[in-house]
């Protein structure tokens, strides 16, 4: 017996030791806890997909049906402490859904939205996707051109804008009219918002809501002819061609948005606090999308406030709260004090979290968890880290043997000159090995039960094609390309390197080169312009820099008008903070694409630029250029001078 014993024990030895050894090597255990916290949400939403009417309406009724819901709190607003219930958002969207229908707009249509923050940002696009209209949700800096743009590439029949965004429609309405949209309507919600219509509006919508029946309507009915791979939302990317673009969100993934909060245990009794992301954004759907599939409760705010933050974590009992990178800089450079830590907050879900400030965030702020999450609005990417114990701390997800098969993605080895993926003599791309870094990419595939695509792209096919990367590793297979360079470790991490190509991050936002060149190329004396992200010391992501060159006989522009007209231009994010005048002729390739390799590696350091080029700078003080050299600089570079 006494050797039965000895030789079992020795056994389960053995077996715990090859058990921790595969997990090691294979890292399961992470991904068997993910999938445990995720898998009801996905068993759900995969019912969803294959029901007829399957959408994210299905979703939000059955929410609302569980015991109690109706009445649980779904928003606190921050502004004015407004507090609406699951019944207040199910009551409002039914109006906005017979607004829709009274106004004759027909599934399959699209209607622009234009809000800041509130609870009723949500319930306008959720009444709209009741009766089938797709929300083209607007980036709120855009202006002029960018602005037509945007509400016109979805092919939006209406357009629904804050009374905060008069003056920028009221600029661009002949162009919006001609180009199909037939009705615009003011909506004054929210504590800071003038309630009466603008005389470029065609209704006030608030106005016009009170009239309208509060009853739901015949959702299935009316949604007969839509499918679930049909877009909910049109969430806009700059990319790299230029003017914003709209990326189709089907209904299939915003039910997938769900399963994100899901996998990192979010639940019904969670407080999330939205920390004032734009819900425009696809980041701060994850939240909203959270209310959908939990029933919990959000705490919305118009705009983000590093002063406030924890304050109202604190005073709203929230357990969850939102974030980008940027946002989390912005938070550590206040002064320490007792609300840092005078909160319930177990998690913080974003992206974009550097490494170099994620311990120091972790634990000022005595946050237990991050949910770091990568993907691409558009895409069909998606890597998740739960760093709990500290552990894992930088990376922008993981993946073991069990998510590698049901998240399937690459890392393939690239070249940052050609900005191509390298092919071996077989014309095949090449896979990375550990702590290698290429592009990622992912295989596309035929969403379940459907024979639509994974990835969704663009309402443009010509932007679609340029991001799908063919005979990747058999011929004809085809890829989603991210357009980031990442790395892989042995352990299952991922880590963000680098973007590719000409887009760059300022201020939490993509920067279109293209987009900027665009808008400076048209001032009059500007014959070229080269758009470029620079690193800025003390600074996440790129600052925009321009290298220019003025027309023949043109030696210096009028300097005040430059930054009035990029201000009406261009979004806030997107104006160019530094300009260099070349004293010589453009740089270009004999293709004539502009050569940045040398602009980006001389940067904006005074002392690095060659020759007699003239600098500038824009001073957010005094929403101005002005010279620029070592002296700014060093007041930059000191935090003396603020960007």
């Amino acid at each position: 017996m006494a050797n039965f014993k000895t030789g079992a024990m020795a056994a389960i030895g053995l077996s715990y030791a090859g058990w921790k050894y595969m997990d090691h090597k294979y890292n399961i255990s992470a991904d068997m806890q993910f999938l445990k916290n995720a898998g009801p949400s996905f068993g759900k939403n995969a019912k969803i997909q294959k029901a007829p009417g399957g959408s994210v309406v299905m979703l939000w009724y059955d929410t609302l049906s569980q015991p109690g819901q109706t009445q649980k709190t779904m928003f606190i607003d921050t502004e004015g402490d407004r507090v609406f219930t699951y019944a207040d958002i199910e009551e409002l969207s039914n109006r906005v859904a017979n607004f829709a229908m009274s106004q004759g707009w027909k599934p399959g249509s699209a209607v622009a939205i234009h809000m800041d923050n509130c609870p009723e940002y949500v319930a306008v696009w959720l009444g709209l996707s009741k009766v089938g209209i797709a929300a083209a949700l607007i980036n709120n800096n855009q202006k002029g051109k960018a602005l037509v743009h945007a509400v016109t590439e979805a092919k939006s029949v209406g357009l629904i804008f804050g009374t905060a965004y008069v003056d920028d429609y009221a600029a661009v309405v002949d162009d919006l009219r001609s180009k199909g949209v037939t009705c615009l309507a003011s909506y004054g919600c929210g504590a800071t918002s003038g309630a009466a219509k603008p005389d470029i509006a065609d209704v006030s919508l608030q106005d016009a809501l009170k009239t309208q029946d509060s009853a739901a309507v015949d959702w299935m009915k009316i949604r007969e002819s839509c499918k679930v791979t049909d877009a909910c939302v049109y969430i806009y990317t700059s990319g790299t061609t230029g003017l914003p673009k709209a990326c189709n969100v089907s209904h299939v993934r915003m039910l997938n948005f769900s399963g994100i909060m899901a996998g990192l245990a979010v639940k019904g009794d969670d407080v999330i606090y939205g920390s004032g992301m734009p819900m425009y954004h696809s980041a701060a759907n994850l939240g909203v999308m959270a209310l959908f599939a939990t029933g919990c409760c959000m705490i919305s705010r118009p705009k983000f406030s590093a002063t406030n933050h924890f304050a109202a974590c604190g005073k709203y009992k929230a357990t969850v709260m939102q974030y980008i990178g940027e946002l989390c800089r912005y938070l550590l450079s206040n002064p320490e004090g007792g609300a840092d830590k005078a909160h319930n907050l177990r998690l913080a879900v974003g992206n974009g979290l550097r490494p170099e400030i994620w311990d120091q965030f972790q634990r000022r702020f005595n946050i237990r968890e991050i949910g770091e999450f990568y993907s691409a609005t558009e895409g069909n990417a998606v890597t998740i880290n739960h760093c709990m114990n500290y552990e894992g701390q930088g990376a922008i997800g993981r993946a073991g043997l069990i998510l590698s098969k049901v998240m399937p993605m690459n890392i393939v080895k690239f070249d940052v000159e050609t900005e191509q993926p390298i092919r071996g003599k077989d014309g095949l791309c090449m896979e990375c090995g550990p702590d290698e870094q290429g592009e990622l990419v992912a295989p596309i595939k035929k969403i379940p039960g459907t024979e639509v695509d994974n990835f969704e792209g663009y309402t443009s096919a010509e932007a679609t094609a340029k991001k799908v990367l063919n005979d990747v590793f058999m011929k004809g297979d085809r890829f989603f390309r991210t357009g980031d360079l990442i790395k892989k470790d042995r352990k299952g991490y991922y880590y963000f390197v680098d973007r590719i190509g000409d887009t760059f991050r300022w201020k939490g936002e993509n920067v279109s080169t293209m987009e900027v060149s665009e808008v400076l190329s048209a001032f009059p004396g500007i014959v070229d312009a080269n758009v470029y992200g620079v690193p800025v010391p003390g600074k996440d992501g790129k600052a925009c820099m321009v290298v220019v060159t003025l027309e023949e006989g043109t030696s210096s522009l009028d300097m005040d008008k430059l930054a009035i007209y990029c201000r009406a231009n261009l979004p806030s994010y997107a104006i160019p903070v530094f300009l260099r005048f070349l004293a010589a002729s453009l740089n270009s390739t004999g293709t004539f694409k502009h050569q940045k390799v040398e602009y980006r590696n001389e940067g904006c350091d005074p002392a690095l630029i060659k020759g007699n080029d003239t600098l500038f700078w824009y001073s957010p003080s005094k929403k101005n250029y002005e010279p620029y050299g070592p002296e700014q600089f060093a007041d930059i570079s000191g935090g003396r001078a603020k960007l």
